[in-house]
């Protein structure tokens, strides 16, 4: 259940981003370490786990007016319970960060604070308008990195301009169309526990009009900037307009 509360495919999508670092400039199918790469990804994963396990424990009340179907939200799993799974998880992720370099250790280390002032007290990012955005996009970032910088060893201080375009494009993506969109089914639990999402404060049909503007004017940015600086990218630009397209289609048909 709290496997299911901290959501398998958010899970699944941070293995992913943290794959994608770990192989695109890194050599991952090279002479690497495939140990540390694996035990970086299990320290990863169950920071992650332990941060969206804790915010499941903190929109309790917002996930209820939602309809969310999740375990707590639903009462078949307890708050003090899913709380203690929590910090065990974020626990462990560092005792095994001991062993992984400090680049490692400090990255895991921002993720667990970010996710606990996004999520609790004092910040609760998550109830301001920027805030939210703003987590997605470090969340982004900082997996990216971590990735590249467990396939790397001593060599992941020179990231190639490659990583850094696609890295800084998807997470610019994750936080500005991923995060709205997001918020678009959420708007009565939002505005219910006094979060002030971008939908909550702008509206339906605005964020719609301004997500799809920005899907399109971060694809063909990517597309213009990747064409002169990093042409072995060329696959991923017509994926990123293809899916720009796709968000201003279905995005303005219900605007």
């Amino acid at each position: 259940m709290c496997l299911t509360e901290a959501r398998p495919t958010v899970l699944m999508i941070f293995l992913l981003r943290f794959l994608v670092g770990a192989a695109m400039d890194a050599g991952i199918f090279a002479d690497r370490n495939f140990g540390r790469i694996l035990l970086t990804a299990l320290a990863w994963e169950l920071a992650v786990f332990s941060a969206y396990l804790f915010n499941g424990v903190m929109d309790v009340h917002e996930d209820r007016v939602n309809g969310s179907h999740r375990p707590i939200a639903r009462g078949t799993l307890s708050v003090a319970l899913a709380t203690r799974v929590a910090g065990g998880a974020a626990m462990l992720s560092l005792l095994i960060c001991l062993v992984l370099g400090t680049e490692i250790a400090v990255a895991v280390l921002i993720l667990l604070i970010l996710g606990w002032l996004y999520s609790g007290p004092p910040a609760f990012l998550k109830r301001r308008t920027l805030g939210t955005p703003f987590t997605c996009v470090t969340y982004g970032m900082l997996t990216y990195f971590v990735g590249f910088a467990a396939a790397a060893g001593d060599d992941w201080s020179q990231p190639s301009a490659a990583l850094f375009m696609f890295a800084g494009a998807m997470s610019l993506w994750m936080g500005l169309v991923g995060v709205p969109a997001k918020d678009l089914s959420d708007v009565s639990g939002d505005a219910a526990a006094g979060r002030r999402t971008l939908p909550v404060v702008c509206g339906d049909t605005a964020i719609r009009y301004a997500m799809s503007a920005t899907a399109c004017v971060l694809a063909i940015t990517f597309c213009l900037v990747s064409a002169y600086i990093t042409p072995p990218l060329n696959w991923a630009n017509v994926v990123m307009l293809g899916g720009a397209a796709a968000v201003a289609a279905i995005s303005l048909s219900r605007s």
